[in-house]
């Protein structure tokens, strides 16, 4: 199981939290400063918290709710997260407002809007209405947006300067240009067969060749590129390009140590699965001119700070008190989450 980033000790040394017991109104489910969040915001939590539980989990032999998560039952573990959800929400909008940096109705109305499209009326089945799901999700994005900027922008408490983002950019970020040949044929029936131990032969043969001829020089990436698209018959470039950090990209592990392996201006050839990749490997500091482009240089400042700005918004939980309405909490428990998703 994948760890998720814990407030459980910080909420035990610091946190007062007042439960609301036996309390008939089951409609809120946490409280702070002026702020009072819907059960269907819990709920949502509970839900997304469920699902990244079910999808992580490599146990099918035991129900998800009673498996071990970060030393707690299921059970525990997604009512527990959700409720430090919860209170990350609050304590981040109550630091806004102590900053005098909520958002203007017009951003909001926008992130309402953005936040509408992947609205879905299958979410009311658990109790989650249209409102909760937008303050749960996109709301609760635009309020992490304004307090990050506030503090790592370039005006915040502290700024991340150009060349710090340059240093990380280019030591954990990599640039690749490739394209692949799939090793299986279709029958006439529409069934994938793999190809024969002689045509991978050549394949492989055909793309080590390609690499061979990069690494020496003789060619450029884009020649080759042009080269295979000539020989396969394709209507268009074959070329595909990412720039990202390497374990973030979702290539498997066999691809993944290759290229950790090699160096800037090289290229890889390598099989994994049933499909063969021509690799060149950039030097990714011809790129870092891209992040003169915001929308860029922001991506990157969100991955270099993130572990960072995960920190302080514990430190804000911390520090903050809260109401929690136990009788809803109890109520809409995962059990009840389990039930609506069988």
């Amino acid at each position: 199981m994948k760890r998720v980033k814990k407030l459980a000790a910080l909420l035990l040394a610091a946190v007062v939290a007042v439960s609301a017991t036996g309390c008939a109104d089951q409609s809120w489910s946490v409280k702070s400063g002026d702020q009072t969040l819907a059960i269907g915001v819990y709920i949502y939590y509970e839900l997304t918290n469920y699902q990244t539980a079910y999808y992580q989990s490599s146990d099918s032999s035991t129900p998800l709710l009673s498996q071990t998560i970060e030393e707690q039952s299921g059970y525990d573990w997604v009512k527990n997260t959700a409720l430090e959800n919860c209170q990350s929400w609050l304590a981040v909008y109550n630091e806004l407002a102590k900053l005098n940096l909520l958002p203007t109705q017009e951003e909001i109305a926008q992130a309402e809007a953005d936040g509408g499209e992947s609205w879905s009326t299958q979410y009311e089945d658990f109790g989650i209405s249209k409102d909760s799901y937008l303050k749960a999700t996109s709301l609760y994005n635009l309020y992490n947006e304004k307090l990050f900027d506030a503090v790592y922008g370039e005006n915040g408490t502290q700024p991340v300067s150009d060349e710090e983002l340059e240093d990380y950019f280019v030591d954990n970020y990599v640039n690749l240009r490739y394209f692949t040949k799939g090793l299986t044929t279709t029958d006439e029936d529409g069934n994938s067969l793999s190809l024969s131990d002689e045509e991978i032969a050549e394949i492989k043969e055909q793309f080590e060749g390609y690499a061979q001829q990069l690494n020496n020089g003789e060619k450029s990436i884009e020649e080759i590129a042009e080269e295979y698209q000539t020989s396969e018959e394709l209507d268009s470039s074959p070329l595909q390009e990412i720039t990202n950090q390497l374990d973030s990209i979702g290539f498997s592990d066999t691809i993944t140590n290759e290229l950790q392996d090699s160096g800037n201006n090289q290229a890889v050839a390598v099989q994994s699965g049933s499909v063969y990749y021509l690799f060149w490997k950039d030097d990714i500091a011809s790129k870092a001119d891209e992040l003169q482009d915001a929308e860029q240089r922001n991506s990157i400042l969100y991955q270099m700070k993130s572990d960072e700005y995960t920190a302080y918004v514990e430190g804000l939980v911390a520090q903050n008190s809260y109401t929690v309405n136990d009788s809803a909490l109890n109520k809409y428990d995962p059990n009840y989450v389990e039930g609506k998703l069988s």
